[in-house]
């Protein structure tokens, strides 16, 4: 067989497998939603973060008071979590769980360059007859050197909504523990490579199959991605928790537990 027929072959069954993946996909979130009745009917799916991050965004994109960090950190969490899930759906969930850590890698650094921000501590200098900082020459690429997690994780907790979340409820030692987690796949560790329910080890796109057990973890890690997120995020945002917002409203009715702790962390910052 020629190079051409034998490439068209290989196209041919990935579009196959890939489409069969996809449509028992469907199935099983089809038998995932649920619904939360609460004065109005909200209706919630495995993909409902990727909406609620979206929701976010447009309203920071909507506010007088400009904050482009995080709205530059919501736009790309939007991409990577779409990015995310679309490989899942496609059985690539190792792949997929990786592009969960990147979306909270990013998100975290941008925090960072935001708490910089906020403390006067991003200043601007000059560069090609223009002005620049540490976060532009970070987010395009031209800065060498990047911050450490534990810059990153001590500059959070230097946020005194986030450090005191974190005093009682161990906010940094839960986004370590899950961003481990995320490192496996990223790393290709393993465990991550081969599909819990049989032996068929995933060496190419040709012989993906949905994995139930594989979905469910996927389906986990990006719930606790978007938790982690928005924790952080409304953390810093108080006033769309002090207000309660829709965004906050939305997140609350997801994560009920977490809501209310971030609830009473801005009470009692406010009472400080």
């Amino acid at each position: 067989m020629d190079s051409g027929k034998s490439i068209l072959s290989y196209q041919d069954n990935l579009i196959a497998k890939s489409q069969e993946v996809f449509e028992t996909t469907k199935k099983e979130m089809r038998s995932r939603f649920m619904t939360i009745h609460n004065g109005n009917k909200i209706t919630f799916s495995i993909d409902t973060p990727i909406f609620h991050t979206l929701e976010l965004l447009n309203s920071l994109f909507k506010r007088q008071e400009k904050n482009l960090i995080l709205e530059d950190a919501l736009f790309n969490a939007t991409n990577l979590l779409e990015s995310s899930f679309v490989t899942a759906i496609q059985g690539q969930y190792r792949i997929a769980n990786s592009e969960l850590r990147a979306t909270l890698d990013d998100t975290l650094t941008r925090c960072y360059f935001d708490e910089l921000k906020k403390e006067g501590n991003l200043p601007e200098y000059p560069k090609n007859q223009g002005k620049t900082n540490d976060y532009i020459e970070w987010s395009h690429g031209w800065k060498k050197e990047y911050p450490s997690l534990k810059e990153i994780y001590d500059k959070l907790k230097s946020n005194k909504q986030i450090s005191k979340y974190n005093k009682k409820y161990e906010l940094i030692d839960k986004i370590k523990n899950h961003y481990s987690t995320l490192s496996k796949f990223t790393h290709n560790r393993p465990d991550t490579l081969e599909y819990k329910t049989g032996s068929t080890i995933q060496t190419g796109l040709t012989n993906i199959r949905f994995d139930k057990e594989e979905f469910n973890n996927y389906d986990k890690n990006l719930q606790k991605t978007h938790e982690i997120m928005m924790t952080i995020l409304f953390l810093k945002l108080p006033e769309y928790v002090q207000n309660n917002t829709a965004e906050f409203t939305r997140f609350k009715e997801m994560n009920q537990n977490t809501a209310a702790q971030i609830e009473n962390t801005i009470k009692e910052t406010q009472n400080d």
